[in-house]
């Protein structure tokens, strides 16, 4: 009698301790199938009325919406979007104070930048001339960009003007950039930038 009674306590305890471990894997499942191994949400809503309730499910344990419900899914992360554009953000410059006679009858090159990828850039430059003898006048372009020519007017020996010049280049294919100019005088400063952009409209 007293083993009976020894027994029964102990066997009471093995069961219950059995059914706590088998209580504890399932709740691990449930909570560990929402979101699924997949990292997908599930979920059920309601296609009548108005209000549209939605009810997150656990797909292992409910496969499919009740009745008067549709099936929703959704990722916890969304799909890996495609990389983006580089930004563009290059600069490139050069600068002279070498100093270039000008001459009337052609084109001369006072400053040019290095060769440059192809692609859209922003230029700005400047060039220093100074009068050698009475009235001098320069004109000076970037090559490669469209629009006139930018001059200046040195009325005095010894004078000196700056010249600005600005444009939107397109290249093709790698080049250099350049500034030229005509007319008299000398050069005696000269510079240019080119910043790369995406687009020129």
């Amino acid at each position: 009698m007293l083993r009976r009674l020894m027994r029964t306590p102990l066997r009471a305890a093995a069961v219950a301790a059995a059914l706590l471990a088998v209580l504890a894997g399932a709740t691990s499942v449930a909570l560990a199938s929402i979101p699924d191994s997949h990292g997908v949400i599930h979920g059920c809503y309601q296609t009548s009325g108005t209000a549209h309730k939605l009810t997150v499910i656990n797909n292992a344990v409910t496969a499919h919406c009740p009745r008067g419900y549709s099936g929703l899914n959704w990722s916890q992360a969304g799909p890996k979007g495609s990389p983006g554009s580089a930004g563009l953000s290059h600069g490139y410059s050069t600068e002279s104070i070498d100093g270039r006679t000008l001459s009337e009858s052609s084109d001369t090159t006072v400053v040019a930048t290095s060769t440059l990828p192809a692609g859209s850039y922003i230029v700005n430059a400047t060039v220093t001339f100074t009068a050698v003898t009475g009235e001098n006048i320069a004109q000076c372009f970037i090559t490669g960009a469209g629009g006139s020519a930018s001059g200046g007017t040195v009325a005095a020996n010894n004078g000196i003007t700056t010249i600005p010049l600005t444009a939107g280049v397109t290249l093709s294919l790698p080049a250099a950039i350049a500034v030229q100019c005509a007319g008299s005088g000398e050069t005696t400063g000269e510079n240019i930038t080119a910043i790369a952009v995406s687009d020129l409209n």
